[in-house]
């Protein structure tokens, strides 16, 4: 057992086969296919009263685990083998678990629907830049955000989807409240290489295409509404 206690926030992926099915959002971002396969990792329970209920388990569910990978790769305590040729893997073993988003109750088709925006966006590009960004109200779970600078030009707006890097960042689209607007902030990150989704998103109507994705380590609100702010954090 790896002496290194840690957090890692697994994606449940149902795959045709009894192999391992959790993966982390990075190797979802970065794999497919059988290459994702390989880079999925099974957990096991360290007790039984840590067994996942059966409202777990359905694709695009993610899990908060903390516990410790095992040094070699093999399969969880208890594992069954059948006839089927199940490869060795990763394998985490837990010592309690926090649950991010559940789809229990959802159908195949839905569960699909909403794994598909798990896409490859490529790797962050350029050195990181600070941009003054705005809000744009549409009505739709479409890439929200433009640069500022381009509110008198739509002709040259371009909407994109503003991500945290960390869950301890505020996240830039729970600022709208509904009436807030002009909503303006500056970010700092970069842009991912490719066009995709932010991280865990499952937009609830619609089908949006994918777009842009800043990936922002620093947020600080400019103008909220008819309040004019300068001030650092939020």
């Amino acid at each position: 057992m790896d002496s290194k206690v840690q957090t890692e926030e697994f994606h449940y992926i149902m795959w045709a086969c009894e192999c391992a099915n959790w993966a982390t959002l990075d190797a979802i971002e970065k794999y497919e296919g059988d290459s994702l396969a390989s880079h999925c990792v099974f957990v096991e329970p360290a007790d039984s009263s840590l067994i996942l209920s059966d409202t777990l388990e359905y694709t695009g569910d993610i899990v908060q685990f903390t516990g410790q990978y095992y040094v070699d790769k093999g399969y969880p305590d208890g594992f069954v083998k059948d006839e089927q040729q199940v490869d060795k893997a990763k394998v985490f073993r837990y010592t309690s678990y926090k649950i991010v988003k559940s789809n229990y109750g959802q159908s195949i088709a839905d569960q699909i629907d909403s794994a598909k925006y798990l896409v490859e966006k490529g790797s962050l590009s350029g050195q990181p830049k600070t941009l003054d960004v705005s809000y744009a109200a549409i009505m739709c779970t479409c890439p929200q955000w433009f640069e500022t600078k381009y509110s008198n030009d739509t002709s040259n707006i371009e909407h994109f989807y503003l991500e945290p890097a960390s869950n301890k960042i505020p996240a830039a689209n729970k600022l709208y409240n509904g009436t807030n607007i002009p909503l303006r902030i500056s970010v700092t990150g970069q842009f991912y290489s490719k066009k995709g989704y932010p991280a865990n998103y499952f937009p609830t109507k619609g089908d949006p295409e994918p777009a842009k994705v800043f990936r922002y380590e620093k947020i600080k609100i400019i103008q909220n509404g008819s309040q004019v702010t300068q001030k650092n954090g939020l």
